[in-house]
């Protein structure tokens, strides 16, 4: 048995209007039929973490869930409560 029961073959970056260390921040989305580009904002515009900040996000850790496993709720501004 793996220890990796899956392998995620797709990109799914995450970018901040925020960002500190990638600017422009639209510079970081990628390109391909499988590539799923997001704007933290774009979820909950209330969500003002940049881009080392990112990983206490509420809303950024429910949009991973999400991506990962399609029957967890998609993340917004709920995700922050």
């Amino acid at each position: 048995m793996s220890l990796y029961p899956m392998v995620i073959k797709y990109g799914y970056p995450q970018n901040t209007r925020y960002d500190e260390v990638v600017t422009p921040y639209l510079i970081a989305f990628q390109t391909g039929a499988d590539v799923v580009n997001q704007v933290l904002q774009d979820l909950c515009a209330l969500d003002l973490h940049e881009h080392i900040f990112m990983p206490q996000s509420s809303v950024a850790l429910q949009w991973i869930l999400h991506q990962l496993d399609s029957s967890q709720p998609n993340a917004n501004c709920l995700s922050m409560l």
